[in-house]
């Protein structure tokens, strides 16, 4: 019901150009099932101070995770693919993406001066290489394409665990009737807790919950399954457009009785 007139509306569309957000592979399912035959998918992955990838979606494939693959890396980019120590990923490993190029902004601004901020200066200086680090955990496939599997500055460790909050997000969003999901951290009487939050609308299947708790149970491990699960008619959102945590933190204290 989403997607509404959809096929219509987009009869002579033949690019389709997904960029500053992660394409879920859910939402790229949907969209196939109303874009042309002959509509290329592309992904441009990159950041406001550099870009990093760009790749056509070939029609045959079918993501293997909750995101599709971001790009592969445009020529004049080097990268590198670090562990939380700073050492090299190994094959297939997860770590923070790290771009080393001539094709970025030259600062950042701040104060009326332009000052350095998350770029450096790579060699010589008049060679104008520098690196950039992306701030997203990723992975490299066989083919060189960077899956993007969160944000470096979400990712949690729980009882041991690393935890993806986009990859239970992802399999929530996967219930039709769901509209947005979030995944925080919590602190909890004995450490943090990870707690859910799905937009449902208005008016929620009233299994819902039982929908979603199967979903969870089938699609990811016992240690990444929510502690709770609140559904909202809609997600608090900032000025942005980004989801507020501290208002969501807040209605789950009050929701659950916490302090």
């Amino acid at each position: 019901s989403r997607m509404a007139g959809a096929s219509a509306a987009m009869s002579s569309l033949r690019l389709l150009s997904s960029n500053g957000e992660a394409l879920l592979a859910a939402d790229l399912a949907l969209l196939r099932t109303c874009l042309p035959a002959d509509c290329h998918v592309q992904m441009v992955y990159g950041a406001t101070e550099t870009q990093a990838g760009l790749r056509f979606v070939p029609r045959a494939e079918t993501p293997d995770g909750a995101q599709v693959a971001a790009g592969r890396p445009v020529p004049g980019t080097q990268f590198a693919i670090l562990r939380d120590d700073g050492t090299p990923a190994s094959n297939g490993e997860a770590g923070e993406l790290m771009i080393r190029s001539r094709y970025t902004v030259i600062g950042e601004w701040e104060d009326g001066r332009c000052v350095e901020g998350r770029l450096r200066q790579d060699g010589d200086p008049a060679s104008g290489w520098r690196r950039y680090a992306m701030g997203d955990m990723v992975r490299l496939r066989q083919d060189e394409a960077f899956i993007v599997v969160g944000r470096a500055d979400r990712q949690l460790k729980l009882n041991g665990h690393r935890i993806e909050p986009v990859e239970v997000e992802a399999a929530l969003r996967s219930e039709a009737a769901v509209m947005d999901a979030t995944a925080l951290p919590v602190a909890g009487q004995a450490g943090p807790e990870l707690v859910a939050f799905v937009a449902t609308g208005p008016a929620p299947p009233d299994d819902l919950r039982d929908r979603l708790s199967a979903v969870l149970m089938a699609r990811v491990p016992p240690y990444m399954r929510p502690r709770r699960l609140h559904l909202l008619a809609c997600l608090p959102l900032l000025s942005g457009n980004k989801v507020d945590a501290h208002a969501l933190r807040a209605l789950d204290a009050s929701m659950s009785g916490h302090s």
